[in-house]
């Protein structure tokens, strides 16, 4: 295991440089834990979650990172598609909805930080997330939590907790009454 050094005032300062300049490899890819290049925000568009994306908006702007703000519509399409009942006007209509929400959350936040940019996608949104994750080479994932009923917890566990097994990135998680 790595030894870390104790440091004081400027020079803790200036080996925290140093190390944003050194790369460490975890996961298969590159990551520096000092240094955020690339946060991915899923939000499903509700009050609740736009206090994560406040939070990574923050951090965002703190590193100078690179922010996604990404949205995955579950479309049961599969189903539909067996029963013959999907003619896709609902999902279209859902998608221009929610591609316009993410465009507004993209305007009101680019005020504060400029570097923001926003992704829609449709499929399982913990398979989505993990994929957008892996593909962005995201360092870290800034996502809310629910107050689901506690049966419906204990059964099916959490977004969060399924994400958490699919990522190499560390995830922030914001309690939904931060």
């Amino acid at each position: 295991m790595k030894e870390i050094p104790t440091l004081n005032g400027d020079e803790s300062i200036k080996e925290l440089r140093q190390m944003q300049d050194r790369d460490e490899v975890t996961g298969g890819h590159q990551r520096n834990p000092t240094a955020l290049r690339r946060i991915l925000a899923p939000t499903d568009l509700t009050l609740d979650a736009q206090k994560a994306v406040e939070y990574a908006v923050n951090l965002a702007r703190g590193f100078g990172a690179r922010l996604t703000l990404l949205h995955v519509y579950n479309s049961d399409f599969n189903c539909d598609y067996v029963l013959g009942t999907n003619n896709f006007s609902d999902e279209d209509r859902y998608r221009a909805e929610a591609e316009k929400a993410l465009r507004q959350f993209c305007v009101d936040y680019r005020a504060d930080y400029t570097g923001i940019d926003w992704c829609y996608r449709v499929g399982d949104p913990c398979e989505e997330i993990a994929a957008a994750a892996k593909e962005l080479e995201t360092d870290l994932i800034v996502i809310s939590t629910h107050n689901y009923r506690w049966f419906d917890h204990l059964l099916n566990g959490s977004d969060a907790e399924r994400i958490v097994r699919r990522v190499s990135c560390p995830i922030l998680v914001v309690p939904q009454d931060s």
